[in-house]
């Protein structure tokens, strides 16, 4: 970065006028060198302009940052452009808004703290005309969203692919144990997961997200003889007071990293079944009753080998 070529741009808005307050993260491509590619940081003006000092030949990656823009954030949607640098020649970039569909958020939120009530949100996906993996391809704002309860109207580039939604807690906010509930309009099913999978944001969309406090359910699992379990798996249904009985594969968020136990974080419900599946082992059914938001339970589970087939005579 010590010499190079100087990178200089503008960011226009919606109404064609700059748009103040934008980051550009400039980022070196393809980095072979020691430590973290070398990267600088800087932001539009009162008019949208910015200059990057002069940066090294090779090719970098302008990352659009909308975090500053208030109210106005959620109304826009920048791809990140690739700049190619082959000499110290000045380089002059132009950022203009994507085009874009509205995805419409109505946002419930039942919890127990008010200081919980808010939460962070992310969109991502594959541009059109690119194939994933290219440096210009991925899209998101380079920000989380906080959001809270109400409508929200998001702008997607139109024609992103393998969109995906994505909430989560406030990033490092100790005790809070949100689980989240999606629902499409005109679909009766519900998903509750951290994520949801939109596929093609060719049109308008709209998605219901109910925020609760999580249910979390705290399984140990132990297996014949001590030994290690394989291709575990939990499945079964839940009777929810808001939504009617859901399948466990449509919202547990269950795995066993150490083969021995595993937590599963949940929406509460009035009455859960559940079996237990794993390779050479009986299955085991449970039954639970009323799980409260918030609550916690343990479930202590001893899986039995299944019984050897009769030879064959």
């Amino acid at each position: 970065f010590a010499k190079g070529s100087r990178v200089t741009g503008r960011v226009i808005g919606l109404d064609g006028a700059g748009l103040a307050k934008v980051g550009i993260w400039c980022k070196r491509l393809n980095w072979h060198g020691r430590g973290p590619a070398p990267s600088k940081l800087t932001s539009t003006g009162a008019d949208g302009t910015f200059s990057i000092p002069p940066i090294a030949t090779g090719r970098h990656v302008l990352q659009i940052i909308t975090r500053d823009l208030g109210a106005k954030e959620l109304a826009v949607a920048f791809a990140n452009p690739v700049i190619e640098v082959k000499d110290d020649a000045p380089l002059s970039v132009e950022v203009r808004p994507l085009p874009t569909v509205d995805l419409t958020l109505d946002a419930r939120v039942l919890r127990g703290k008010p200081e919980f009530r808010d939460f962070e949100l992310r969109v991502s996906g594959t541009l059109p005309g690119h194939k994933p993996g290219e440096p210009v391809s991925y899209w998101t704002r380079q920000e989380t969203t906080k959001l809270t309860q109400g409508k929200h109207t998001i702008a997607v580039p139109a024609g992103l692919q393998n969109a995906t939604l994505r909430a989560d807690r406030i990033y490092m906010r100790k005790d809070d144990e949100p689980v989240f509930t999606w629902q499409r309009e005109g679909d009766e099913k519900r998903v509750s997961s951290n994520t949801l999978e939109l596929g093609l944001m060719d049109k308008p969309q709209t998605i219901s997200l109910t925020l609760q406090d999580a249910a979390m359910l705290d399984i140990h699992i132990t297996g014949p003889d001590g030994k290690k379990l394989a291709n575990l798996k939990l499945t079964g249904s839940a009777k929810c007071e808001d939504w009617g009985t859901l399948a466990l594969d449509d919202w547990s968020q269950l795995n066993f990293p150490d083969h021995s136990k595993g937590k599963a974080r949940f929406p509460a419900c009035q009455g859960m079944t559940f079996t237990i599946t794993a390779d050479g082992c009986e299955p085991v059914t449970q039954a639970l009753g009323t799980i409260k938001p918030g609550e916690k339970k343990e479930v202590r589970v001893v899986m039995k080998s299944a019984a050897k087939p009769e030879q064959a005579k």
